[in-house]
């Protein structure tokens, strides 16, 4: 065993080397773990290696290595809890309900563990167990159902992923989660992705899930990301969408997200989006940032867009709403730069 966790740490062939880790935690069992333990300390093990080692210690001792992993001085609780909660699930929910004193300062670290080895075991069971500490008012929800999503879309890819999601009650949580889905969802396959997002254009929790995938799509095809925004139901789901969409084509192509703009006729959806270019491009050139802003038709968003570009300026710049066109001299400074 020593010499395979020597050549697990120390062989020059990284092949031989995963290889022979993975034999040494094949060897691994409650009686010879703190021996290896010790030989992964004198070797020098690195952070994943550590994980893993960890992990199977957990799922494979349980509460045993679980009190070690507290009472160490080294990070590895986390995956001693997971691979606890990955064979024992049961075990690893009774600890998080009735935590020890001392411990109970770590509530969201430890809920955290528990969920990412419960998911490994059991999606159904990590989502019901992240709900109802949602309903108890643990801090971290969103980020745990994040864990559960992320293995959802590990195992089963992002189409299969949004089958998982249904089953979320309507809500800041599904909303995480939907998110998640949809940023990785967008990547493969964004008119899918589209597709799927647009069912829920009506629903205020699901104003984020619209913004990702507008804004992701807008990253590689701005004109279709921004044609599919136009044609959702209005309201807050498209404003916002718009708002974020135009401000990541500002960054990357000012002069096109400029000839879309000119030609969008006067709208809320026109306002949207030329909001969002004047908040993205007034990092950039704040007199022209001001310049659009002040084409925006609804006062009280025209006042914020302006407001906050002149909040960009390094000097004090006097406005006043104009015609409803661009001033010429913003449009060839625009076009300069572009």
């Amino acid at each position: 065993m020593k010499d395979l966790a020597r050549q697990a740490i120390r062989d020059p062939n990284p092949i031989k080397r995963r290889l022979a880790f993975t034999r040494l935690l094949e060897a691994l069992s409650p009686e010879n773990a703190l021996t290896i333990r010790e030989q992964l300390v004198e070797l020098g093990a690195d952070g994943d290696q550590w994980r893993d080692f960890n992990y199977s210690w957990g799922a494979l001792a349980g509460k045993e290595a679980f009190s070690f992993a507290a009472a160490s001085d080294e990070s590895d609780l986390d995956a001693t809890l997971s691979g606890w909660a990955s064979a024992s699930p049961s075990e690893a929910i009774a600890l998080l309900n009735d935590l020890p004193e001392e411990m109970r300062g770590d509530l969201d670290r430890l809920a955290n563990s528990v969920v990412a080895g419960l998911a490994d075991r059991d999606r159904n069971l990590a989502t019901d167990l992240v709900l109802r500490l949602s309903t108890e008012g643990i801090g971290e929800a969103e980020n745990l159902i994040r864990i559960v999503a992320a293995e959802a879309l590990r195992v089963d890819g992002p189409e299969n992923a949004t089958l998982w999601s249904e089953q979320i009650p309507d809500g800041s949580l599904k909303a995480a989660e939907m998110r998640s889905v949809a940023s990785d969802y967008v990547k493969r396959d964004p008119e899918a992705a589209a597709q799927w997002a647009q069912r829920y254009a009506n629903d205020d929790y699901a104003v984020s899930v619209i913004e990702e995938v507008g804004d992701r799509w807008a990253e590689r095809d701005p004109v279709k990301a921004v044609a599919w925004l136009e044609e959702l139901p209005e309201g807050r789901s498209q404003s916002v969408g718009l708002s974020s969409a135009f401000g990541d084509w500002e960054d990357r192509d000012p002069a096109a997200a400029t000839e879309y703009l000119s030609a969008m006729l006067e709208s809320p959806q026109r306002d949207s989006a030329i909001s969002g270019f004047s908040r993205g491009y007034a990092w950039q050139d704040p007199l022209v940032a001001i310049a659009w802003a002040l084409d925006i038709s609804d006062p009280a968003l025209r006042q914020e867009s302006v407001t906050r570009a002149e909040k960009s300026s390094s000097g004090e710049i006097q406005t006043q709403p104009g015609n409803g066109s661009i001033p010429v001299a913003s449009r060839q400074k625009l076009s300069r730069r572009s």
